[in-house]
């Protein structure tokens, strides 16, 4: 219950002390959205001026008295801020480390594809990113990549689908493969359709559904160990651990780390984001 956490006598007087308030009471961690607060207060803001209410004790109220408001909240906290090559550092070690490994592996035991799960994909853009390291850095002969990328947000899967981008979200990749993967129409590019082939984007919402495994590859960057506390967001590693194939990567944000507890995950280099599953026999 919301409004029982809350004294009568205090008034919210900004987005920030709403937040503070009810993240925890959905699941959420405050200090995941303090840096992209103005996206979920901007979507907020508009919610009350739709619904007339003109302070967010008022807003409180309201979803305490309309249970469907709680889902309608939830979906305005869904962060969609990303972009192509997004940390560098780790397409290095999926091109120098990772992808080298589980191509070894994958030949040994005579298989045909490597499986990769981008998880929270927002607009697409991690999934292509890798779809053009794989094609155009590495490219291993009789072996075929399958991307499933995954968010709980119809609209930015649509554009995902879509493969359209401004440039901003583009500045960071390399420019090689810029050059190879896109067409330019205006002021936007477009992802060249064979670049689309084998990426399988799904509505899901991974607090309730996830995609089948097993995957070789699982990343989820900036998303569950940043935004759910550890009573939503530890379950779910362990869930997502059991789609892994063993000797599989995980990889995470650059700031956020593997809670001490799930010791199967080994980081391959102090200081960067990559786990591999490795399980005792």
């Amino acid at each position: 219950m919301f409004i029982c956490l809350l004294c009568t006598f205090i008034v919210m007087k900004s987005c920030h002390e709403f937040l503070q308030h009810i993240l925890p009471e959905l699941g959420y961690r405050w200090a995941g959205f303090r840096k992209v607060r103005r996206q979920v207060c901007r979507r907020i803001h508009n919610r009350m001026q739709e619904l007339d209410i003109s302070n967010y004790l008022d807003y409180l109220y309201y979803i305490e008295e309309n249970s469907a408001e709680r889902e309608t909240l939830d979906r305005m906290l869904d962060i969609t801020i990303t972009r192509f090559w997004r940390d560098k550092g780790v397409y290095a070690i999926l091109e120098q480390t990772v992808f080298p490994d589980l191509i070894e592996s994958a030949r040994q035991e005579n298989r045909t594809n490597i499986r990769c799960w981008s998880a929270g994909c927002c607009n697409g853009e991690e999934a292509y990113s890798i779809q053009l390291l794989w094609q155009h850095r590495l490219s291993p002969e009789k072996l075929e990549l399958e991307i499933i990328a995954n968010d709980l947000n119809p609209t930015v899967l649509e554009r995902a689908r879509a493969g359209c981008y401004p440039e901003g979200a583009l500045k960071d990749l390399p420019d090689e493969l810029l050059e190879k993967g896109f067409e330019r129409k205006d002021s936007t590019y477009v992802i060249k359709e064979r670049y689309k082939h084998n990426i399988h984007f799904l509505e899901q919402d991974i607090r309730t559904e996830m995609p089948g495994g097993p995957f070789d590859i699982i990343l989820c960057r900036n998303f569950i160990l940043t935004y759910f506390d550890r009573t939503v967001s530890e379950p779910l590693l362990s869930k997502m651990l059991s789609l892994m194939q063993k000797g599989g990567y995980f990889i995470t944000g650059s700031t956020e780390s593997i809670p001490p507890s799930f010791g199967d995950l080994k980081q391959i280099k102090k200081g960067e984001p990559v786990y591999k599953l490795i399980v005792n026999q």
